[in-house]
């Protein structure tokens, strides 16, 4: 679960680097490379779909163990020095400059404190990618909350359960029919932030929740261990391919103002989270059976990817701006602005957890 973590992290870089070198990227993304291609499009598309679900279901995999292991006022206090202060950090002190950079990077005439003290708490009002931490805090109140109110749901039963094909297809259907009615009602795209608090986007934000509760009821069936389910990676793999591939070609072929009517919706949700529920577990089988190793590296990387998260973006940003002028091939710069953005983030996270107050947090 470890390595798991770190590709994650990993591929999270991946995924933002390619936003600023992508066609027909988000008009609003904080920097946008004048040289663009298609095929960061596509790692964009695929990747969107399964890192947030699977950042959530990690996190609600070690949620339970927590909890027993520390008790719940124990719990509470250390879910406040790792997820809510570094949350409230990011909101108010490192996502104002972030998004300035919207401006900053179209040379927009607007200084850094007018942004703040107007545009910022309007109209360009986000949190970055610190909402993960708002919503993760949400999601772990509400299930502290109800493990205090029925303690029993702590105890591991005596013998894991087995899933079968009826589980993985009852998940899938159940995450695509949320997903497909937020649908009716919100772009699939869509951010909203009700009270300046929570920021999220509604057609995706309860299939998360599912992911965090898929993590607890995977700890509690000691999936993933010895003697538990282990998924197979051969045949989450190919179906992880051939959900991937239908999803990016209907991706390419309707793009969301083609989605108009239910039928169309339907099977986009319907790809949607079948690629999602097999990419991550794909991902299980073979960091399980293919990358299960350890090493002072490894671990050290692994136990600096919260921080790595935290710092990413400002590295991938400045990067990607700093090449904006240059003559470079654009895959060479895609290649140099992510890997400055990997290492700076690790080197940053290290010296994060040097520091006695941050060490706590991260």
């Amino acid at each position: 679960m470890d390595n798991l973590r770190s590709l994650i992290i990993v591929m999270v870089i991946l995924l933002h680097t390619s936003l600023c070198y992508m066609a027909y990227a988000p008009e609003w993304w904080y920097v946008l490379d004048p040289d663009r291609s298609l095929i960061f499009t596509c790692i964009v598309l695929l990747t969107d779909v399964f890192i947030m679900p699977a950042m959530f279901f990690i996190s609600g995999y070690f949620t339970f163990s927590s909890l027993r292991r520390k008790g719940t006022a124990q719990f509470v206090r250390d879910k406040g020095w790792r997820i809510a202060i570094p949350w409230v950090m990011g909101v108010l002190l490192l996502a104002p400059p972030l998004a300035y950079m919207i401006y900053f990077s179209r040379s927009i005439p607007v200084s850094f404190l007018d942004f703040w003290a107007g545009d910022f708490w309007g109209k360009a009002y986000q949190q970055a990618h610190y909402w993960f931490l708002g919503v993760l805090l949400g999601f772990v109140a509400v299930v502290a909350m109800v493990a205090r109110l029925f303690p029993t749901l702590l105890e591991k039963p005596e013998k894991g359960r087995m899933p079968g094909v009826l589980f993985h297809t009852g998940f899938i259907a159940l995450t695509t029919v949320l997903f497909l009615a937020a649908d009716q009602f919100f772009r699939l795209d869509a951010w909203i932030h009700p009270g300046y608090v929570f920021v999220f986007q509604p057609v995706r934000i309860a299939g998360l929740f599912l992911y965090f509760l898929l993590g607890i009821y995977c700890e509690q069936n000691r999936w993933f261990t010895n003697g538990g389910y282990n998924p197979k990676a051969l045949p989450w793999t190919l179906v992880c391919l051939a959900s991937g591939t239908l999803y990016l070609a209907w991706k390419l072929i309707f793009p969301e103002p083609k989605l108009t009517t239910l039928m169309l919706q339907g099977i986009n949700s319907i790809l949607f989270n079948t690629f999602c529920l097999s990419s991550i577990m794909s991902l299980l089988a073979i960091c399980k059976s293919r990358m299960n190793m350890t090493g002072p590296f490894l671990k050290h990387f692994s136990a600096n990817s919260y921080g790595s998260y935290y710092v990413h973006q400002f590295f991938i940003f400045g990067t990607a701006y700093g090449l904006t002028k240059s003559d470079l091939p654009l895959f060479l710069k895609f290649l140099l602005t992510m890997a400055v953005a990997v290492i700076l983030s690790w080197a940053t996270s290290s010296l994060m957890k040097r520091t006695p107050l941050l060490k706590r947090m991260f």
